[in-house]
């Protein structure tokens, strides 16, 4: 079994553009909603280079991570092959030896020995292998605080949990769904009324639109503070 070097670079490849234009595709549009909706008061030059901002940001992360991502299972694709092709000699002094069990208790894991399944490019050999490529790329690409990527690491959160729900045997189908609703609604609304800046500015903006509706109807400044006029006499 060897590895595809060609195949392994085409398929980083791929990625990258993958993620360009899911994130052009995804995020423009939100984008565009948002800002018309929630930033009124800015001028329509600083509407479209927020928008234009969050695009580009949205898409070279993606890219970003997906470059990072694949480009780690294909080195760890390529230790997993060498380590398999290259058995440890009898003959081999004990650093040889230590620098081995290390290789590949951090290429193989729990499954060192067992034999490799040959996957197509761009696919783990390992299953772990997925864990160990995420993992750095989210710190390097998702580490950093800012709105972007606080939105999707949360977003992937909710998933994930819901994901392991069902992986052991917690389906969310059923009536256990509605105590789950039950929790996240009675949550947020307790944040928001207790202290609404806790939470995020686009969900308090969104929250505020629907349960601080009276402020539709309030009179306007100029009308609220006019004094009434006195007739001379």
């Amino acid at each position: 079994m060897s590895i595809d070097v060609e195949a392994e670079i085409g398929a980083i490849l791929k990625a990258f553009l993958g993620g360009i234009r899911y994130g052009v595709k995804i995020r423009f549009p939100h984008a565009l909603l948002m800002t018309i909706l929630f930033q009124k008061n800015r001028s329509p030059s600083e509407i479209i280079k927020t928008i234009l901002k969050l695009t580009r940001d949205h898409a070279l992360n993606l890219a970003a991570f997906a470059t990072i991502y694949k480009t780690i299972l294909a080195l760890l694709k390529a230790a997993s092959i060498s380590l398999h092709a290259s058995p440890l000699n009898k003959r081999d002094g004990m650093m040889r030896w230590i620098g081995r069990q290390i290789m590949e208790l951090l290429v193989e894991g729990k499954t060192t020995g067992q034999r490799l399944v040959e996957r197509p490019p761009g696919l783990p050999v390992r299953n772990f292998h997925a864990l160990i490529a995420g993992s750095i790329g989210g710190f390097m690409v998702w580490g950093n605080y800012n709105k972007i990527n606080v939105q999707i690491n949360l977003y992937l959160l909710s998933r994930i949990l819901m994901g392991i729900g069902k992986r052991y045997g917690v389906p969310m189908e059923d009536e256990k769904y509605a105590w789950f609703a039950a929790l996240v609604w009675g949550a947020v609304m307790f944040l928001y009324e207790e202290n609404g800046r806790v939470l995020h500015p686009s969900l308090s903006a969104s929250m505020d639109e629907i349960y601080r509706y009276e402020s539709i109807f309030r009179p306007r400044k100029s009308e609220k503070h006019s004094k009434p006029k006195v007739k001379n006499m």
